[in-house]
């Protein structure tokens, strides 16, 4: 085989106070990142965070700027196959001073704390895991979460609206278990049983006084979309959304999907064959690139200065 690159997606993220997701003041995140270098100089920074998960953070420096690498242990060994005779085998891994790990690559821009993210892997640390990863350290004194940095305008159409009578979401079943608490929470146990594709409909009355519950818990669901999946990497997620009267229109159609900055990228890899890997230095390569494409109107969805 080929050891062509491989794709993977670049989005962009907004650290906001947990309390209430408002904007907090911008962080130092230069001094932030050496403060992390420091401690890491003789390992990664590990912390356990809600949930149980352990990440370690290490950090890398790129054309002489510092980023972050976030990583966890899997949770299982993967497998190879011979490609001859079928047969499978464990991947042999030294357990007594290794680990299987999974990888995420966070990029901090130099305004509204906001950072480039890419995963290794679809079950790599989440942009809320790095959150939660930075609030464990101890660097901040109030609770931080992240979202989306999303066109600001169109996403504001939906939070004002009245409610929304439809909202459609799909993609892979590996993402189940993090929309459990949501009006999905049927799908958890689909989410380690195999590699399912979940596609979701759901749907309000139109009965502008009857329905206008249902309507808005459609639209916290958009919110909880944001918070507990990210819409980075859901397939589909669509919404009807009601104008401030209630009217329900062709033109109350938003693809939230379409709303937030994200960008699919090559990623060069190392290795050949099936075994391969994204390196640190191709994973910043990108984000930089897409960082520098985006900065304008990243810039502007936050209500930071645009500084060239």
């Amino acid at each position: 085989m080929s050891n062509n690159p491989i794709q993977r997606t670049v989005s962009f993220w907004r650290m906001l106070r947990s309390s209430d997701r408002s904007p907090v003041e911008p962080a130092d995140w230069e001094g932030v990142l050496a403060k992390w270098g420091h401690q890491s100089t003789h390992g990664p920074v590990e912390h356990e965070i809600e949930g149980g998960d352990v990440l370690r953070g290490k950090i890398f420096t790129h054309e002489n700027i510092d980023h972050l690498v976030l990583t966890k242990g899997r949770d299982d060994v993967p497998r190879q196959q011979h490609l001859s005779t079928g047969e499978v085998a464990e991947v042999p891994v030294d357990v007594e001073e290794w680990q299987v790990i999974e990888s995420s690559f966070v990029s901090f821009l130099d305004f509204g704390n906001v950072f480039g993210f890419m995963r290794s892997a679809g079950t790599s640390p989440s942009p809320q895991a790095v959150a939660k990863w930075i609030n464990e350290s101890g660097v901040f004194e109030e609770k931080l979460i992240a979202e989306p940095v999303i066109d600001r305008e169109k996403w504001e159409r939906v939070r004002k609206a009245g409610g929304v009578s439809r909202l459609e979401i799909a993609g892979p079943t590996s993402l189940a278990p993090r929309l459990s608490g949501g009006p999905v929470e049927q799908l958890a146990a689909l989410g380690g049983v195999g590699e399912f594709r979940f596609e979701i409909k759901l749907t309000a009355e139109r009965s502008k006084k009857r329905s206008r519950e249902e309507r808005n818990k459609l639209l916290r669901m958009v919110d909880f979309l944001c918070q507990n999946v990210g819409l980075g990497e859901l397939e589909k997620a669509k919404a009807q959304v009601f104008d401030e009267e209630g009217n329900n229109s062709e033109d109350g159609a938003v693809d939230l999907l379409k709303q937030r900055f994200s960008q699919q990228c090559s990623v060069d890899v190392t290795g050949s064959g099936s075994v391969r890997s994204i390196t640190e230095l191709s994973a910043f390569d990108a984000i930089m690139t897409v960082s520098k494409e985006f900065r304008e109107d990243l810039a502007s969805s936050v209500g930071a200065e645009f500084l060239p």
